[in-house]
């Protein structure tokens, strides 16, 4: 293909890489759609996603932030109970990760290091 040539792009050893990744940071083999996903972003292909509760949405989201460290997203979590799960797992695979809401808001968090 024409990301195999011009950018000596692979997409086996990219997942074979990301599983590698996840399963180690998280203890969970990444499902293939969910691996798909990441690639598009990393790529930098625009992506939808649509699948129910506890289907793995998040997991693609955060997947490419190792993969390079200077990248940064923002997840919107209507859910505190959602904000503070995401953190925690965040945080378990190496991930720096925050919860924003009125409960943890403060001026410090304002401030732009």
């Amino acid at each position: 293909s024409e990301a195999t040539h011009k950018h000596q792009y692979d997409s086996v050893e990219t997942h074979i890489g990301l599983t590698r990744l996840v399963t180690h940071s998280c203890g969970k083999v990444p499902y293939p759609c969910q691996l798909d996903v990441t690639v598009a972003m990393i790529l930098g292909v625009d992506s939808v996603v649509i699948a129910g509760t506890g289907a793995g949405k998040t997991l693609p989201f955060v997947m490419p932030l190792p993969h390079n460290k200077t990248k940064s997203i923002i997840i919107i979590s209507p859910l505190k109970a959602l904000q503070q799960d995401q953190k925690w797992r965040f945080r378990m695979m190496g991930i720096s990760a925050i919860d924003v809401n009125d409960d943890t808001w403060t001026l410090k968090l304002r401030q732009v290091s």
